[in-house]
This record gives C-alpha cells, structure tokens and sequence, in this order.
C-alpha cells in the first residue's frame, strides 16, 4: 500500500525527482486533476496544495479513494482570486488508507501539487512530492531493481464504469523485451506494489530499464525509487494520448455541457454520413490562400513574443518556514549565428502573501541596467542577485517576470535548505506567457 515500507530510519534522506512533460504543464490551469497515490493515518499525512490563477474565486472538491474504491475523503475549499490553500488528510488517524485522488474545481481553473509523507516504525520521513497525472493508455517509466534499490509503482483507473485491463513489459538497457505480466482494474481501483511483488514479478532480482505500461483504457501513474533509506517519486517519462476506442471517452474526460445538442445534435455524425475524402481544404475554406494567412497569423499571434517583450511565469516560489527560491533569466538572443534579439530590462511581479499575512508590494524590483543579449539574471528570494536586485524574504506565491527583449526564459529552484543538505528539492522551466491571456483557454505556451 506504499505507507508500511520497510526501510532503514537512520540518516532517512529525501530526495524528489518530479518530472517535467508538456502534458503535466499542460495541466497548469485545468478543471480536473489526478493523483495516483495518497497515504493517509496511522502517522502518514497526505497534502495537497492548491492554487487559483484566475481573477475569480474558485471552489476545488477534493476526493481520495482507497485501493477498494471506497470514497475516504470528500471536501470543498474556496481558493480568493490569485489565492493558495492547503488541504491536508491523515492527522489524527489511527487507520492507514492508500489509494489516488482526483481535485475538481466546480467552475473556473486551478494549479495542484501533493506532498505525502509516511511512517516507518516510529519515525516520520520526509515529505514526498508528486505532480498531477494525465489519464493514458500507453505509459513509459524507468525500472530499477537490485538488492539495494526497488521501483514501485501506483496505479489508479479514474473511469466510473470501464474495467482496465493492464500489460506490463520490462525491456532491459539493450532494448530486449525480459518479461511480461497482466492484470485489472476495475472501476475507481488502485494498486501500490514494487516491481518483485505480485501481479507484477514476484521473484525478480535484478533489472535495469524501461518499463511500459499499455491500459485498454485510459490510467493514470506515478512512480517511486526506495534506495535503502533514500526515496524519490518521478512522474512517468513518456504519457502519450491513446487512440479513441468504443466508451473511451467518458465523463471524466469530458467536462459537463461541454459538448450539448445547440452544438451537435443527436446521432448528426455517423460513418454512412461522411465519406472517404470527403471533407477536403477546399470544402474547409473556399480561398486556400486566404485561409493559409489566417491561420499563419493566427499562429503568429499566438506563439511569437508581443512588440520584442517576453513573460515568464514562475508558477511557485516561497521563503516560508525554512523554504527558499532561486530563480534565473537568460537572454538567450545571442547564438552561433550572431546577435539576434536585443537587450532590455526586467521586471518581477510578485502575486501571493508575506508570512505575516499582508500582502506584498506588486512591483518588487526592477534591473538596473539592461540585460545584453547572452546575459543572464539571478535571484535567491532570500537574499537578492545581480542586476540590482534586492530579494524579497518572507514571500510565498508566484512571480510574473516581464523582460523587455526577445527569447527570454527562465528556471526556478525551491528547496528547504542549501545545497548538498537540503531534504526536498523542486523545480522546473518557467511557463512562457502568451502576449494576451484567454481565460477561456488552458495555458500552456511550452518552455
């Protein structure tokens, strides 16, 4: 059930390893939200912080199930406009429950991350982050297994009604398929095993590679690495969208009304309706050329920086309680080929709240000078950086980072202590903010 592992307690090191993948980022201002894993009583504390981007409050339900699909945990928070808050499960109780969860905002959008933390004996380890998953039919993670080292994975099937039938292929370092296993899960159910234990490959000593995952419905999936006393939780490295079959496109994908009879009636498209070739560019669109332009400018408006500016967004920076966050911007307009972008200055928007609860001036800091192109910006939230910049202690939120210059982008680091001490570790590619912000549209401009 990944809450009773039996691990050394001396010297318990944590260290976090979350995956970054254009579908996890894709999920950053979405409706719904998955989780393959929770632990939840007997010591074990599973919380998920929640934050609303939006310029509206938004209400975010929080359900947890058990491996058996029993509903353990059912709330409701109200997160302000540009707000954070934190839902924690577990305190108190004497039971330990395992499963997955899924976080719905009954309107509008919002950003999730979930720490759980677990019990060995009677010592409580470090806090273990995992990210979002996107439900898949075909999964891909890194295996590892020795006499010091095990890959466990948790699995859930979010569908309300479909039966998920997994298979699961090992493939060595040299690309060679090793072994095969099967198994269901049904509707709501999770599974937490290692990769020697059963329905997966019980007596399996050593293996180094991939492991894939196929699902004859969509699943979702996290991974976790125990290294005697050291673990880690990754996301899986390759979610891919699997292909549409009969009732694989069910509720839980589709949100309410999103698709109603004003916009699709009743049995309107069918295979005897739409012949091979039928729909063709010239039956799309009268004027190919005409066509063409508006969807190039339509691309060109949605993907290129506006008027030589570029925004970053730092989706999550704190300097509470012991956390603290470096950021870097670079200008990356000089390259082989020479100059290509121009220099400017940068400006950091910060959007959260101080540990006193006030909130923070908006326009913290501005460069002092212009950042060349080749040039890059640093800044530790605690203590200030280069160009200028004085830091801002005691902050937790995000920052919106506007430069004045072309190819701008941009990393971030949150750790609760230095460098070669520090137990957890996050970060990730700031977001690139689109010129014109669409709160119809879920933000994703890559990285």
């Amino acid at each position: 059930m990944w809450g009773r592992w039996q691990l050394p307690v001396s010297s318990v090191i944590l260290v976090v390893v979350l995956g970054f993948t254009p579908a996890l980022w894709g999920q950053f201002g979405s409706q719904t939200q998955y989780f393959p894993q929770f632990a939840a009583g007997a010591g074990s504390v599973t919380s998920f912080s929640i934050h609303n981007p939006g310029a509206a409050a938004v209400t975010v339900r929080t359900e947890l199930r058990s491996s058996d699909t029993e509903l353990f945990h059912d709330s409701s928070v109200t997160i302000p406009p540009l707000g954070t808050r934190t839902v924690s499960i577990g305190t108190g109780q004497s039971t330990l429950k395992a499963g997955w969860a899924r976080l719905t905002a009954t309107s509008g959008q919002f950003a999730a991350t979930e720490f759980f933390q677990l019990r060995v004996g009677s010592q409580d380890l470090p806090r273990v982050g995992v990210l979002p998953s996107s439900p898949a039919g075909s999964l891909r993670l890194f295996g590892f297994l020795s006499n010091q080292t095990n890959t466990g994975l948790a699995v859930a099937n979010p569908s309300e009604t479909e039966t998920a039938t997994l298979n699961v292929r090992l493939v060595t370092t040299e690309g060679t398929a090793l072994l095969t296993a099967s198994t269901t899960l049904g509707p709501r159910s999770h599974l937490a095993k290692f990769l020697n234990e059963s329905p997966w490959f019980p007596g399996l000593q050593n293996f180094e590679g991939v492991v894939e995952v196929e699902s004859n419905h969509p699943v979702i999936l996290a991974m976790l690495r125990s290294d005697g006393a050291q673990l880690a939780a990754a996301s899986v490295i390759t979610p891919s969208v699997s292909e549409v079959t009969v009732g694989g496109i069910t509720r839980d994908f589709i949100a309410d009304g999103a698709v109603s009879s004003e916009k699709l009636a009743d049995g309107a498209v069918t295979g005897s309706k739409i012949a091979d070739g039928s729909v063709t560019l010239a039956k799309l669109h009268p004027n190919f050329s005409g066509a063409l332009t508006v969807m190039a400018d339509a691309v060109a408006d949605l993907w290129e920086p506006s008027q030589g500016k570029t925004s970053l967004l730092f989706p999550y920076v704190s300097n509470w309680t012991g956390f603290d966050t470096g950021i870097a911007i670079s200008n990356t307009g000089l390259g082989p080929s020479g100059v290509i972008g121009a220099s400017g200055r940068v400006r950091l928007y910060y959007y959260g709240t101080m540990s006193n609860g006030n909130q923070p001036t908006r326009v913290q800091e501005v460069t002092n000078a212009s950042v060349p192109a080749g040039g890059t910006v640093r800044l530790l939230l605690s203590a200030g950086g280069n160009y200028g910049l004085q830091g801002n202690p005691s902050f937790d939120g995000y920052i919106i980072a506007v430069c004045e210059f072309p190819f701008a982008h941009g990393i971030y680091f949150v750790t609760d202590g230095p460098v070669g001490a520090a137990r957890i570790s996050y970060g990730g590619q700031a977001l690139v903010l689109p010129s014109t912000r669409d709160p119809a549209r879920v933000e994703s401009r890559g990285n």
